[in-house]
């Protein structure tokens, strides 16, 4: 097993290491990329290490890897255990702490009479859970139970340069760009691509330090200096028009939908304060900062001020019925966006396209990030990229929408892990079982 892995999930939050400071380019998370500068320049060098370690045993020496990664995977969670460093709590339906995206799997666990239990390291919650099955044996996986713990994906598509190098020798859409480490490469790239342009973390997600539609050198050095808060390494990438939308591949089976930014719609009556305030009293919506839900509050801050004056607006401002406002410039769901399904509505070319390439990853799980005009249409008629793909990916987004009618994505995950999905059986029973 990767122990860097539990390394990042137990240490690396807001209870040792984050600064628990505001930031305008994080909210409304707060700065989990904000980690000391001499913590990253430690773990990021040994992090690369290991990665080119394992990919080089998992390429020519397969079936020992798998067996040595299994064995120290079990180990090493027997260890903790043994030691009381890390507890088991068995998990309730709705306990506060715990993402949807595990909650999601921990009810359809229940349905099928599984007790789903937490580990927690020195009482703090951290990405690993485990499931005790009827044959009384305990199977422990990290947010999602489809790949292995330990387990080495042949293609790193959780890295965005290489997962964008795929697409493209594939033949796959992607948007042009590449990986930077200065801001005179960025910018000699420019001339080549052209602007409008997108700047982002290599790593990272839920859009924290992204800077979107970049259209000239000054806002492009702006934007560096912003992803340079939390990473050397930087994604300059092409601006590509059009809706975000979120599809997850689990087998042979699809869900889709579609993001849409923090916004209110007007009744000609209403003030946009108003709007929001009914909005936000629906009963699927929650605080930002509440883990376990999936549909959050619109929050009406100073940041929200700022992106309603772009749009010549303020909180007093009456909407003329059917227009819309946008309270924040990010497709994140903790800041009030709206979901909805477009499963049915997708184009069958596009979907036989993401089960291809879920396929030729080998990816038992995977969530797509694509924009496009209309994901009716196929992709082959309009201007369209795939812009990142997780291995790990917040299905929860499927099981609540804002409009449209739910998928049951977790359960589709534990009807692959009871007939023996294709990872499972590549790893022939090399799992952590204890």
């Amino acid at each position: 097993m990767r122990v860097l892995d539990f390394v990042r999930s137990a240490f690396l939050c807001d209870h040792y290491v984050m600064k628990k400071v505001s930031c305008p380019w994080c909210d409304p998370y707060l700065p989990s990329g904000h980690i000391p500068r001499w913590w990253r320049m430690i773990l990021s060098p040994v992090d690369r290490m290991a990665s080119r370690i394992d990919r080089f045993l998992n390429n020519h020496f397969p079936r020992f890897f798998a067996f040595s990664n299994a064995k120290l995977s079990s180990g090493f969670f027997t260890v903790l255990l043994f030691t009381g460093l890390l507890r088991e709590h068995r998990l309730d339906d709705d306990r506060e702490d715990i993402f949807n995206r595990t909650m999601v799997l921990v009810c359809a666990a229940h349905t099928r009479g599984w007790p789903v239990f937490s580990l927690d390291f020195l009482g703090k919650p951290t990405n690993f859970f485990s499931v005790k099955l009827k044959n009384g044996k305990k199977f422990i996986f990290e947010a999602l139970p489809l790949v292995p713990i330990g387990a080495v994906l042949n293609i790193n598509f959780d890295d965005k340069s290489v997962f964008k190098k795929f697409l493209k020798a594939h033949g796959f859409p992607y948007a042009p760009g590449g990986l930077f480490y200065t801001e005179r490469a960025a910018i000699r790239f420019t001339a080549r691509c052209g602007y409008p342009l997108v700047v982002k973390p290599h790593s990272g997600s839920l859009s924290q330090h992204v800077v979107c539609d970049i259209k000239d050198d000054a806002a492009l050095r702006h934007a560096i200096r912003i992803v340079q808060m939390v990473s050397s390494e930087f994604i300059v990438e092409r601006h590509i028009p059009g809706d975000v939308y979120r599809v997850t591949v689990v087998g042979g089976r699809c869900a889709c939908c579609l993001r849409e930014r923090p916004n209110v719609t007007g009744d000609g009556i209403r003030t946009i304060e108003a709007l929001v305030r009914e909005k936000n009293a629906a009963l699927s919506r929650a605080p930002a900062k509440k883990k376990n839900a999936t549909l959050h509050e619109i929050n009406l801050d100073a940041h929200a001020d700022e992106m309603l004056a772009t749009q010549r607006l303020s909180r007093i401002s009456v909407l003329p019925a059917g227009k819309k406002a946008y309270c924040h410039d990010k497709l994140i769901l903790a800041a009030g966006a709206d979901t909805y399904d477009t499963t049915d509505a997708m184009h069958l070319e596009n979907r036989e396209l993401f089960l291809r390439l879920a396929k030729i990853l080998e990816a038992p799980v995977v969530g797509f990030d694509v924009i496009c005009r209309d994901i009716a249409q196929p992709f082959s008629s309009q201007t369209c990229a795939i812009i990142e793909a997780n291995s790990l990916p917040y299905i929860d987004i499927h099981h609540y929408p804002a409009h449209g009618a739910p998928r049951d994505v977790a359960g589709w995950i534990w009807d692959e892990w009871e007939k023996g999905a294709a990872a499972f059986m590549a790893w022939n029973k090399k799992t952590p079982l204890t």
